[in-house]
Formats: C-alpha cells, structure tokens, sequence
C-alpha cells in the first residue's frame, strides 16, 4: 500500500507540473466574431430643438472676454464662419452671390472705402446661425452648389420667429458694407414657398434684406418677420437698401480659404 501511495504522489506532482508550464497562445487582434475589416465610425447626436436657428453671435453676449457686452459688430473680433473674415466681397447681383475680391486692408477686417465690398468677418457676424457653425466645424459649410464652383449656403430660417435681424451703426460704414448710410439693418429669413408649404420642401434661397436706419424690431412682429411696406410692419418700403442672397464662393483661384 506504501509504494502505491509513492507512486500515486509522483503521478500527481508530474501532472501539476506539466499543467503549470507556460504556454504562448497567439492572441487574435480583430474581434473573433468579425469576418471582415470594418471602417471605424463615430456617430455625433445633436438636440433636434430650435436652438440651432439661433443667430451664431448674438448681442448680449462677451466674446472676447473684456468684461463688456459685445451688443454690435466690433472689428476687434474674429467672426468665424462661411466668409473669409481676412478678405473683402463683392455681391454679384446676376449670380445671387458673395465672391471673394481681395484682401482685407492691413492690421484690420476693414475693406477700401468707396469699393462696394462687404468685409466677409462683418458678413459672418451679421449671417450666421448656430446650425452653420456646426456645418462649418464638421465638414466647411452646407454646399448648394458643388461642381465647378462651391457655393456655401445659410441655414433655412422660416419666416417666424426663427428669423432675426441686427443692427449696425458706423461713421466708416462703407469699410463694411457696401452703403455709405451711418446706420442699417439686416434680417435674416427664408421667403416661404406657396408652392412648397412644408419646411422640409421648401427650395427659396436664403435671404437677408438690408434696410437704412435702426429696426431691431424687425424679426419681432406678430406673424411674418423681415417684410417690407406698411401695416404694423416696422420697415418701409422707402427704407429698402437691398435684398441679398446669402450664398458665398469658396475655394476661387488665388483666394482659397485658410480651411
């Protein structure tokens, strides 16, 4: 019985030890379940609320941190957006667009006097929604147009309270705009579509109607906002400057974006 004992023991410890011997395995990188590669996906979800209709800079706000609302346009800030905010455009009124001209002057987001450019830094700040700030940052801006030309388009803004307007006031107006009156107004809407009631359906062009004088009250009103004329509507007819397209060319030969 003692040498079986012995001979069970040394059976025992000889199969512990060829249990315990290491043993290199190789590891699998790819997922066992996975026959093939796949490409890696992130996927962004963003709120589905109105915020995103929200003009980009708004008038109540400290953009560059001196302690002091930022309540109009200041050509001390980078205005970021669709524009170029180092060049200067012209809108063309035959292709309903903003094209790149030249370079803003030295030092400054501020165009030649007299040269009917739009500074594209005061351009952002009077234009730009939420939404076009995230279609900016992801992929350069909402395209209507994609061939031999990219044309960058403004959010749709329906004609309610989605649509706002700002107000300028500058002795060197015609640094920025291309009017030389001291004070205007902007409103920022898209024109409704009878033929096309839905939002979702709706193919008018993004608009932004200036007019001379101070309405800050023109995107406020009971039912339609931005309209011209009478009525309880704060704008005359007399007082309309222009009404503009907000489409702009990017990527033009010799004045390429920084992006």
């Amino acid at each position: 019985m003692k040498q079986v004992n012995r001979q069970f023991r040394k059976l025992l410890l000889l199969s512990m030890a060829v249990v315990s011997l290491p043993v290199q395995a190789a590891i699998s990188e790819v997922p066992l379940f996975l026959t093939q590669a796949v490409d890696p996906r992130v996927m962004l979800v963003m709120s589905n609320d109105h915020q995103l209709s929200i003009k980009a800079y708004t008038d109540y706000s400290d953009l560059d941190g001196d302690g002091t609302l930022d309540t109009s346009y200041s050509d001390s800030i980078d205005y970021n957006g669709y524009f170029d905010s180092a060049k200067c455009y012209k809108y063309n009124s035959t292709s309903d667009r903003f094209i790149p001209k030249e370079a803003v002057d030295s030092g400054t987001h501020q165009c030649s006097a007299n040269n009917n450019r739009w500074s594209g830094n005061f351009l952002n700040w009077a234009t730009m929604t939420r939404m076009d700030m995230v279609r900016w940052v992801l992929y350069g801006g909402y395209r209507s147009t994609d061939t031999t030309s990219t044309y960058l388009e403004r959010a749709f803004l329906p004609w309610d309270v989605h649509a706002f307007a700002k107000t300028f006031t500058s002795a060197d107006m015609q640094k920025y705009t291309a009017y030389s009156d001291a004070t205007i107004s902007l409103c920022n809407f898209t024109d409704d579509d009878s033929s096309n009631p839905l939002s979702k359906n709706n193919t008018s062009p993004p608009l932004l109607r200036v007019a001379s004088g101070s309405f800050p009250r023109w995107a406020a009103q009971e039912v339609t906002q931005c309209q011209w004329g009478s009525g309880g509507k704060p704008v005359e007819a007399d007082d309309k400057l222009a009404e503009l397209e907000v489409r702009v060319e990017v990527c033009v030969s010799g004045l390429e974006e920084s992006n």
